[in-house]
């Protein structure tokens, strides 16, 4: 058995185990913003989420991780959860007013269609974004890709320290 993420043949059922949690996007050389990500926090380590702006599980994490210090988070929002969703994902990147769409991103504000820039607006980190969730087997949201590369499929409200730490 190979590991592609990793690029090396894998052995034992420990590596086996190991390669199925983690995703090393510095390794891969991904660079998160060709998905136009909303970025939270400033800290030196990052935390990739994938979000939808409908997911109720989401707007959880998105309180909690306002939270937390010493980490950047870059939500990601991709429309998991239908046409409306698909609808929204594609305001928040082509909103006329950023500042708004920051704030539905963070949930400061309700998930909505916002006043959209016109033809002019470039859609295709929306496509980028689903894609790439798809080849790191997002098959649900919230999704995150901690620092060091530990994948988290979902979220239980108030564990995102103990994640990050980690503790779980």
């Amino acid at each position: 058995m190979y590991d592609t993420w990793a690029q090396k043949e894998i052995t034992t059922l420990e590596e086996a185990e190991h390669a199925s949690k983690y995703i090393d996007l510095k390794k891969l050389k991904f660079n998160i913003e060709d998905l136009v990500p909303f970025t939270v926090g400033t800290g030196s380590k990052t935390v990739v989420v994938f979000t939808d702006p409908l997911c109720p599980s989401c707007a959880h994490l998105i309180t909690d991780l306002k939270k937390v210090d010493s980490y950047s988070f870059k939500i990601v929002e991709v429309p998991a959860l239908g046409d409306e969703s698909a609808k929204i994902v594609r305001s928040l990147l082509c909103a006329k007013d950023k500042g708004a769409a920051f704030d539905i991103a963070t949930g400061k504000d309700k998930p909505k269609v916002l006043d959209q820039r016109g033809n002019d607006c470039d859609t295709s980190p929306i496509g980028k974004r689903i894609i790439s969730a798809q080849m790191f087997g997002v098959k649900g949201v919230p999704f995150m890709i901690r620092d060091d590369g530990l994948i988290k499929h979902g979220y239980e409200k108030g564990t995102l320290s103990s994640w990050l730490t980690g503790a779980n």
